[in-house]
């Protein structure tokens, strides 16, 4: 499992970056799946649904689910919101899609928050190229303005 996203640049000290949620790029093998559904069943995930009235949606255990969903929107009530995404940005023309399979030759094991608890994180240039990847968002392009503005102050 590999942080990505905004809060993997929260992660990495890039200041302006805000995040509302979790994002993370499992493995997509089906042991590791069923495991993460297991899991996130027991944490007591929900599926995120807008206009939903009838209230939240449990995650069954079921690793065939996260298989054949490419985004999932969840809730955890201790944690927040979170997303499992199969891959963090469309593929281009010099690469493949940015899929945990790309992502975990690059990234590292980054300490949460100065507590003893650490994951493995993208790497600042996946990151970077996952905003710069088509389709670009306005959320995108101000977090490339952050990070461009934290990058200088640390060149400075």
């Amino acid at each position: 499992m590999i942080v990505v996203g905004a809060f993997a640049a929260q992660i990495r000290g890039i200041d302006g970056v805000v995040t509302r949620d979790l994002d993370l790029a499992p493995q997509l093998g089906h042991a590791n799946l069923q495991q993460l559904a297991e899991v996130l069943n027991e944490m007591g995930a929900t599926v995120r649904i807008r206009n939903h009235r009838s209230g939240p949606v449990d995650l069954p255990a079921d690793g065939v689910l996260l298989a054949r969903t490419p985004i999932l929107n969840l809730h955890l009530s201790r944690v927040g919101d979170v997303d499992v995404l199969h891959q963090v940005a469309n593929p281009t023309r010099d690469r493949g899609a940015l899929t945990f399979e790309l992502l975990v030759g690059r990234a590292t094991l980054e300490r949460l928050g100065g507590t003893d608890t650490v994951a493995l994180v993208m790497s600042e240039q996946d990151w970077l190229d996952s905003k710069r990847t088509p389709p670009v968002r306005e959320k995108d392009l101000l977090h490339i303005r952050a990070y461009e503005r934290w990058r200088a102050g640390r060149a400075g």
